[in-house]
C-alpha cells in the first residue's frame, strides 16, 4: 500500500507525539540548544514550548488540543526541583503541580513528573523522594484541581497512561519484587491489578494492548486475540512489535511483510481491526450480558467484538417478572438484583443461576426439567 510521507524541517530532529489536528510535539535544534516545540503540519509553523528558568523538559506528551504536559527542572539532577507542568497552548500560560507529600526523610529530595494528558485536561505522572539509593514513588492523578496518590507508595513506580475517560495505566515495584502493573479507574477508585501480561496501552473503550512472552495481544470485550489474527489472512505480515493503540482500536506497530519471492522487509503498519469473531461457547455469556441490561432498565453499552454493542433503554422488567408464575417470580429476583459483571466468570454464574432456577422450578411444576 502506498502512503504519503512528509518530511518535516531539518531543525525538527525527533518527534515524540502527533494530534487529532496534525499538530507534531517535536524536539528543535534551536540557535544555541535543544528544546520542545508544536509544529503544525497544516500551516508549517512552529511553536516553541517556553517554560521561563525551566531549561530542561523530561518526555512531555500532547493531547489533541495541543495542550502539552511533562516534567520541567533545571537540569537533569533529581535534585534540581523536578516538577510537572501543564502548557496552554492557547493562552500560554504554564500550570504548575508540584508534589503534595505527606511526609519524607530529612534531607531528602522531592519531585513529581507528569507523564500523560487526556482531552479534559487530566494528568497521570509519578511523585515521590530520593534519598542517596534510597527513595519512595507513588503514581498520581491530577484532575486540573487536585492532586491525588493512586494506591501505596512502592520501592519504585510509575503512571504511564490516561484515557479520556481516566482509565489510568500505573506500575509498581516494591523491595523485593514483584512488579504488578494496573489499571485504576478514577471515576470509581478502583484500582484493578492486570495479571494477562504487560501492558502496552489501553483506551476509553475498555480494550488493552498487552505483550506476553514476546507476543502481542489485544483483549477486547473479555476476549483475548492475538494481534498476528487480526491481520488479513495471507496478507504475509508478522507483526513484531505492537506501539500503540487509539480509542477506535487502531494500532501501529512494526513487523516484517512478505513477498510471494521469498524476500521480507521491515515495515511500520497501522492495523484497524475487524470485528472480532465471538467464539461460539462466548454466545450465550453475551446474550445473558444483554438481557441482563434490558431487564436492568438500560440503556448501556458493551463492547463485544470489539465494537460497542447499545443495551435498549427503559427494559421491560416489570412486564417479563408480571408474566411469570408468581413462584417462579420469587425465585428469579433474587438472582436478578444480586448479578453484576465485573468478570467473564461472573457471566456464566448469573446464567447458570438462572438456568438453575428454571429447572427447578419445572421439575417441580411439570414434572420435568
Amino acid at each position: 500500500m502506498d502512503g504519503t510521507l512528509i518530511t518535516l524541517p531539518s531543525e525538527i530532529i525527533a518527534v515524540r507525539a502527533i494530534n487529532n489536528d496534525r499538530v507534531v510535539l517535536a524536539l528543535v535544534q534551536g540557535s544555541t540548544a535543544r528544546e520542545y516545540s508544536l509544529y503544525n503540519l497544516e500551516t508549517n509553523t512552529t511553536e516553541p514550548i517556553a517554560i521561563p528558568g525551566y531549561p530542561t523538559i523530561v518526555q512531555p506528551a500532547l493531547n489533541n488540543s495541543g495542550d502539552v504536559v511533562g516534567t520541567a527542572a533545571k537540569s537533569l539532577d533529581v535534585s534540581d526541583d523536578m516538577r510537572g507542568f501543564i502548557f496552554n497552548r492557547n493562552t500560554q500560560a504554564v500550570t504548575w503541580v508540584l508534589p503534595t507529600l505527606p511526609s519524607q526523610p530529612p534531607a531528602s529530595t522531592a519531585f513529581l513528573e507528569l507523564k500523560d494528558i487526556n482531552d479534559l485536561g487530566h494528568t497521570i505522572g509519578v511523585q515521590g523522594w530520593v534519598l542517596g539509593f534510597d527513595q519512595l514513588e507513588v503514581p498520581v492523578f491530577y484532575d486540573g484541581a487536585n492532586l491525588s496518590a493512586v494506591a501505596n507508595p512502592a520501592f519504585m513506580s510509575n503512571g504511564i497512561r490516561i484515557t479520556n475517560d481516566d482509565k489510568l495505566w500505573v506500575w509498581f515495584f516494591g523491595r523485593g519484587g514483584p512488579e504488578v502493573e494496573a489499571i485504576y479507574d478514577a471515576t470509581t477508585d478502583t484500582l484493578t491489578p492486570f495479571s494477562n501480561g504487560r501492558i502496552v496501552d489501553l483506551n476509553a473503550n475498555g480494550q488493552i494492548l498487552l505483550e506476553h512472552e514476546f507476543n502481542y495481544y489485544l483483549q477486547s470485550g473479555g476476549f483475548i486475540t492475538a494481534v498476528s489474527d487480526l491481520f488479513p489472512s495471507g496478507s504475509g505480515w508478522s507483526p513484531d512489535f505492537a506501539i500503540q493503540m487509539n480509542d477506535s482500536g487502531a494500532i501501529v506497530g512494526w513487523g516484517e511483510l512478505h513477498t510471494n519471492a521469498g524476500s521480507s522487509a521491515g515495515h511500520g503498519f497501522l492495523l484497524s481491526p475487524p470485528p472480532l469473531r465471538i467464539p461460539r461457547g462466548k454466545r450465550d455469556d453475551i446474550i445473558a450480558i444483554i438481557l441482563w441490561g434490558v431487564i436492568n432498565c438500560g440503556p448501556g453499552v458493551a463492547i463485544i467484538g470489539g465494537h460497542s454493542v447499545r443495551i435498549p433503554p427503559h427494559g421491560p422488567l416489570n412486564e417479563l417478572m408480571a408474566a411469570l408464575p408468581e413462584a417462579l417470580r420469587n425465585e428469579l429476583t433474587p438472582v436478578i438484583k444480586d448479578a453484576h459483571f465485573r468478570e467473564p466468570a461472573d457471566v456464566r454464574d448469573f446464567r447458570r443461576r438462572v438456568t438453575s432456577v428454571i429447572s427447578s422450578y419445572s421439575r417441580r411444576t411439570f414434572g420435568r426439567s
